[in-house]
């Protein structure tokens, strides 16, 4: 049995992790909204037992020290979603804080020694890598230089002091999971469905993807794994272009991919988010292959 402590258990990949542990598990959350995220907890056809929900704001202090009470697992999925809404100082301070500052207090409490946490596995991005073109990055790439680089860096400094305790830590930087009930491909495929689909700019750019059952297996095969531990890349094994992305869309649901989004047009709507979707990140799960994980969704085609 794995009792569970999760932030941000109610997001698009928190919901679906909660849906594949099984009913030897055991799982509480942490939460700004208590309330709400129990009732939506409760509303899942999740096996796993649920032991409730504590309030905490990730960006305010430290955790409760109860939420952590015989639990040995503890996932961070916290953070201001990245994809929704334009990029203002505020919103990108809001990405910046909620990410920085709960991991910091999560790590804090964490070297304090008061509690049973075997195991942290804290989920952050391959933005790390900054954009790199036609280049492969692998988890021993170096850093990028841009505000999402940034944000990523200072999101997993605090973990550095922890490795050099008895927590197994586990650092899984996520692709962009893609999935039917929510996260960004509902977004993407409502163009097509209105017959207006097509390339994002250029179209040459890589897309680091993962099908969001291969994203959640992935998380569970590194926690089970106990020799698993460091950072992970948790992308599909074939890269894929934004052509082809669309491509495979289109197909999918039959309409056409004819009408193209100019970049200028992105950069108005979005600011400087249109960045992440117009320059190219072609990121590798090196970590995930040699650790032998089997994906079921390799290609883009499979996974649309």
């Amino acid at each position: 049995m794995t009792a569970y402590l999760i932030s941000g258990a109610t997001g698009f990949v928190g919901t679906h992790f909660l849906l594949n542990l099984t009913s030897e598990d055991q799982f509480r959350i942490l939460s700004r909204d208590p309330a709400s995220a129990a009732k939506q907890c409760k509303s899942l056809d999740c096996a796993a037992e649920f032991l409730g929900a504590v309030a905490w704001e990730p960006t305010d202090g430290d955790p409760p020290p109860q939420a952590f009470d015989t639990m040995d697992t503890l996932v961070n999925f916290s953070g201001e979603p990245v994809a929704a809404g334009r990029w203002t100082e505020s919103k990108k301070n809001r990405i910046y804080d909620s990410r920085v500052k709960g991991t910091q207090n999560l790590t804090n409490f964490l070297l304090q020694g008061s509690h049973s946490i075997e195991t942290f596995m804290s989920c952050s991005a391959v933005g790390y890598y900054g954009f790199s073109g036609d280049d492969e990055l692998t988890e021993l790439s170096s850093p990028g230089t841009d505000f999402l680089s940034t944000v990523v860096q200072a999101w997993e400094a605090p973990l550095t002091e922890l490795e050099q305790t008895d927590i197994r830590v586990i650092t899984t930087r996520l692709g962009v999971p893609l999935g039917l009930a929510g996260g960004a491909f509902p977004q993407m495929v409502r163009p097509f469905k209105m017959f207006v689909g097509g390339r994002i700019g250029s179209g040459m750019q890589w897309v680091p993807w993962i099908h969001i059952g291969d994203c959640i297996a992935a998380l569970a095969f590194l926690i089970n794994d106990t020799s698993c531990s460091g950072i992970y890349n948790i992308v599909a094994p074939q890269s894929a272009t934004n052509i082809q992305l669309t491509a495979a869309i289109a197909k999918s649901i039959r309409r056409p991919a004819m009408f193209p989004v100019p970049a200028f047009m992105l950069r108005i709507l979005l600011g400087g988010f249109a960045e992440v979707l117009l320059e190219s990140q072609r990121v590798i799960p090196q970590r995930l292959i040699e650790a032998s994980f089997k994906f079921t969704h390799s290609t883009i085609e499979t996974a649309v």
